[in-house]
């Protein structure tokens, strides 16, 4: 009896050791599909599967993809695999389970929505596997769908290749209980530069394949999507700095142009642009000015970043000048972009002391927390910045961006 307990309990080891891992979601920029990437040992046979259905307890719907083996660190390898779910119908919640097909090997159900309006989203860069202050707030809020995407503005884990890939390996395992219940979007920073960005280019291939392809970039260190009324725009500030490389930064710009052209001509559907980067125009080791010039000239309404390890909300700003509204918590018919720096989630580098220029500074707290982002309609958006250290849903900032200049007059009193 006591050999055949033994023999049970090795084979739920393996079994358990061959378990995916690293689960994360993103769109893909077309509404009825959501990408997923997750890892599995070498020792699977690369045959990655997603099960998925409207039913925790019937996954009838089956889909293969791709795996590739990545090294991330002497002695820690892997595959990491990538499956898209397509037709998903709209304002749905749908349950999945990530495993590999020929060993009949499946992770855990996770649940996810299609919803496609009334979206909140999360905003952080900076955010460490060390002095992680957020992530309990951030995995409480994911069971209340308190948000229901994540943008994460660069810097990850302190770093994804530190103790040969086994940081990043924990990141991306602790946060998995809200990357694989919400799209995951996600930008390079200036922590990721290790061999050439190569652990983000591979942890978030899912990203590549998705919405690098749809959006004509061709790769996931910059690239576009469209949700509801809004046409997110993804840049790489690092170019500049890291592996800098004329060809690379003329290919980003140009298609930045593009994509915004082609955005504005869309704007009836899509009124509010909004970017997200890893850098502000004020901060060390990039260079701005073409992403800043192209923003100001196709009417770009929000720039949301991090580096900066705190949160600062900027007025109205466009080379070197600032349009400071009427009341500091209604920005209405704004001038220039709004930049906002949410960088302060929590990482082994603590909080950030300095600050931007003064001058076009609205608003700034050197405290732990993270951003809400919530596009109402074509005219109001809402910005909220809570305090992890305070209670759950605390907001130490928020403020309205109101455009009335637009059609949606019945929402007026919104902004009054």
């Amino acid at each position: 009896m006591k050999i055949l307990l033994i023999a049970l309990l090795l084979i739920q080891l393996c079994f358990s050791a061959l378990t995916p891992t690293q689960i994360h979601l993103a769109y893909t920029g077309v509404p009825s599909e959501r990408i997923v990437s997750f890892v599995t040992p070498d020792a699977t046979t690369g045959s990655p599967a997603v099960k998925y259905g409207t039913s925790a307890t019937n996954l009838a719907t089956v889909a293969k993809g791709t795996s590739f083996r990545f090294v991330a660190g002497v002695g820690n390898s892997y595959r990491i695999n990538t499956v898209t779910m397509s037709s998903l119908q709209a304002d749905t919640t749908y349950y999945y389970s990530a495993g590999d097909a020929s060993s009949n090997i499946w992770g855990p159900v996770y649940s996810f929505s299609t919803k496609t309006s009334d979206i909140t989203y999360a905003v952080y860069g900076d955010f460490g596997t060390a002095n992680d202050v957020s992530l309990k707030r951030l995995t409480e809020e994911i069971k209340l769908r308190s948000f229901d995407a994540v943008l994460h503005v660069g810097d990850f884990a302190y770093n994804f290749q530190d103790e040969d890939g086994k940081t990043g390996d924990s990141f991306l395992e602790n946060i998995e209980p809200v990357a694989a219940t919400v799209p995951y979007m996600t930008c390079p920073g200036n922590h990721e530069a290790y061999e050439n960005f190569t652990h983000y280019i591979h942890r978030f291939d899912n990203i590549d394949k998705g919405v690098g392809v749809t959006s004509g970039s061709k790769t996931n260190l910059w690239y576009s999507f469209n949700v509801d009324q809004v046409h997110f725009v993804v840049i790489d500030t690092e170019v500049y700095s890291y592996s800098r490389d004329q060809a690379q930064i003329d290919r980003q710009l140009n298609w930045l142009k593009q994509d915004l052209i082609l955005a504005n001509q869309q704007r009836s559907l899509r009124p509010w642009i909004i970017m997200f980067g890893h850098k502000g125009w004020f901060m060390d080791h990039t260079n701005f000015t073409g992403f800043e010039d192209l923003a100001h000239y196709y009417g770009v309404d929000v720039y949301m970043c991090g580096h900066v390890h705190n949160y600062e909300r900027f007025y109205p700003y466009y080379n070197g000048k600032i349009d400071v509204p009427a009341s500091k918590d209604l920005y209405l018919n704004p001038k220039y972009m709004v930049t906002l720096v949410s960088g302060s989630p929590g990482c082994r580098e603590y909080v950030s002391h300095g600050t931007g220029p003064v001058d076009a500074l609205a608003f700034v707290s050197k405290n732990y927390g993270f951003a809400h982002l919530k596009v109402f309609n074509t005219t109001h958006l809402h910005w909220q910045w809570e305090q992890t250290g305070l209670g759950l849903g605390a907001f130490e900032d928020e403020f309205w961006i109101c455009l009335l200049y637009t059609s949606d007059a019945a929402d007026d009193l919104l902004c009054v």
